[in-house]
Parts: C-alpha cells; structure tokens; sequence
C-alpha cells in the first residue's frame, strides 16, 4: 500500500480499513472513511488522486479502495461487508463506482447515482480531472435521459467511449 495514503492500517473482516486518526490522505477530509481491501499492495497515481478528488466532495462519505477499482458514497450498504452504495435509481445515495483497466488506459464509470440533483456532475468532474492525457473513459451503461450527451459536450478535453 502506498504509504503516502496509508501508514497504519486496522482490520476489518476480510478488508483493511484506514485509521482516520493516523493514517488520512493529506488534505482529505477526516470525515470520510477510506479503505481498502487488504490484497491492495500499492494504490496506482490515478486511483489516488481521483480517491483525494472524491473524498473533497462534502457528500461522500465512503470510500472503498480496490485492484482496480474505486467506490464512493454518501451511504454504506450490504449485511456483513458494508461497502458504498453506487445502485442507479437509488432513491437516497449519491455515489459512484470506478473501474480501471491499467494495459489499455481506460476508466470505465461502473454505476453512478445522484438523489440530490448536482451531484452527478460534481463526482463526474472528480473523477476525471486527474485523467491523463492518453486515458479514455467508458460509460458501460446511459439510462440517463441525456446527462452523458452534457458531460461528453461539456467535458470534450476526455476522450470518451460509449460501450
């Protein structure tokens, strides 16, 4: 694990939580829990900086780090493992799944949803403003009634791709 994000970890079933006492990503803010599952060695730039990115958003409060992926929320679901909530049409969460594919440089956004309107925009821009320049980003799914044609118009910078 990188040990600019994590200097001492406590264990938590079968994932390493962060101890938001000693070990917070500079400048996050402590009230949003981060961690990651315990097979995570190192955490890649990208998946770091897009974790800070996230995390500054007042909203989010959950942040599960994995491989090659990443989870925010505003709500923890699950019965034994909790993770963050990123379900479309969820009637109360605002969050957002990440997945990473480091060979061929692209960021796919697994799930995203906003109960509270504003927020899916303000997690698209923290999740692609750390974008190198040789990435794409993939939307897997549109059920969005228009909001990926805004993002894509709004945002033309990031090479997007439609799957």
């Amino acid at each position: 694990m990188n040990s600019n994000i994590v200097k001492s970890m406590v264990k938590l079933g079968g994932e390493a939580q962060v101890d938001p006492e000693n070990s917070i990503i500079n400048g996050v803010d402590k009230n949003t829990k981060i961690w990651a599952l315990k097979k995570v060695k190192t955490i890649q730039p990208i998946v770091e900086n897009t974790v800070k990115s996230l995390a500054e958003l007042d909203i989010i409060k959950y942040i599960r780090i994995t491989g090659d992926s990443i989870q925010a929320s505003s709500e923890l679901g699950g019965n034994k493992l909790k993770v963050p909530i990123t379900k479309s049409f969820h009637p109360t969460v605002v969050g957002i799944q990440l997945i990473y594919d480091y060979e061929f440089k692209v960021m796919q956004i697994m799930e995203i949803n906003s109960a509270i309107k504003g927020w899916g925009e303000k997690m698209v821009i923290a999740s692609i403003k750390n974008i190198p320049k040789d990435w794409e980003v993939a939307l897997v799914f549109d059920w969005s009634d228009g909001f990926w044609d805004k993002m894509e118009q709004k945002y033309n910078h990031v090479r997007w791709l439609r799957i």
